[in-house]
């Protein structure tokens, strides 16, 4: 996946739920006490200010060499990765 396939994808729908339920965890993590629905509503405008963001970066990201955009997705991938590690989760989105 390159860079801007990457940055379209988090701005689609699916994305915005996966983003969406990665942020309530971490927010639960953070705060154990908190309410359900204020997690869930604080995830959604997390998850709808990075899709805007992605949004906006795409075409900065076509004009990149492609040794940077592919060091740009390998970083995000290690992130990811590790955000899953520091979660628990690996790969669940704990349903």
């Amino acid at each position: 996946m390159t860079l801007v396939e990457w940055l379209v994808w988090l701005t689609g729908s699916a994305a915005l739920g996966i983003l969406s339920e990665k942020i309530v965890q971490i927010i639960k993590k953070l705060r154990p006490g908190i309410v359900d629905e204020l997690a869930l509503g604080l995830s959604l405008i997390g998850a709808a200010v990075i899709s805007f963001i992605a949004a906006q970066l795409i075409p900065w990201a076509e004009g990149l060499p492609d040794l940077v955009a592919a060091l740009v997705v390998w970083l995000a991938s290690q992130l990811w990765y590790y955000l899953e590690k520091w979660l628990g989760t690996n790969g669940d989105i704990g349903y």
